[in-house]
């Protein structure tokens, strides 16, 4: 029952070949997939912390402008604290003796454009 050389088979360099072909056709989608995927992640990421980091800002801001309103809270651009210091943010104060609106606008200082802004009114009680 010994088997002889040419009676095992295997597969020829052209069916190797062809494989290899028809492998790398199939994975060049994946590989331009996976830059895009990461770049999509990233920017998610930020824009969740910032919807986070305006969402605490506003909620600081409420709570100060019910102790006194008749401050001015307009500030211009300043960084967040550790471990968010790459965010932005500034503070828009409308003035207006009765009803103030604030408005927080949040951004990463690499992307700039994609700026979250939260509003809220508080009424002089």
């Amino acid at each position: 029952m010994k088997k002889s050389l040419k009676d095992f088979r295997g597969f020829s360099f052209l069916e190797i070949l062809a494989a290899l072909l028809i492998l790398s056709f199939a994975l060049i989608p994946i590989i331009t997939w996976v830059p895009t995927s990461i770049q999509t992640k990233l920017k998610t990421e930020r824009m969740t912390d910032a919807i986070f980091l305006a969402q605490s800002k506003i909620e600081e801001l409420h709570y100060k402008i019910i102790k006194n309103f008749s401050t001015d809270y307009n500030q211009a651009a300043t960084a967040f604290n550790a471990p968010y210091q790459a965010f932005r943010y500034s503070i828009s104060d409308d003035l207006n003796p009765n009803l103030k609106t604030i408005s927080v606008h949040v951004w990463h200082t690499e992307t700039p454009q994609n700026e979250t802004v939260f509003y809220t009114q508080v009424a002089k009680r």
